[in-house]
């Protein structure tokens, strides 16, 4: 399984090739990641609460991307 995490998503050829929803995808994968790994780095955090916040999250990262 390759890693479209945060470090890696800027690698993806195929995320510069795609269309609007092809890179949303790409952001909301690596929102995921980064979500995934704030669990596993700490038992306190709240899943529903960081899974809300999902959406933002992306958009931050598409913003990120699109300022690179």
């Amino acid at each position: 399984m390759s890693d479209t995490g945060p470090n890696e998503i800027l690698n993806v050829p195929a995320y510069f090739k795609s269309d609007a929803s092809g890179k949303r995808h790409f952001a909301v994968a690596s929102a995921l990641d980064l979500i995934a790994k704030k669990v596993a780095s700490n038992p306190n955090v709240d899943v529903d609460f960081e899974l809300s916040r999902l959406s933002k999250y992306a958009d931050r990262i598409q913003a990120a991307i699109a300022k690179a």
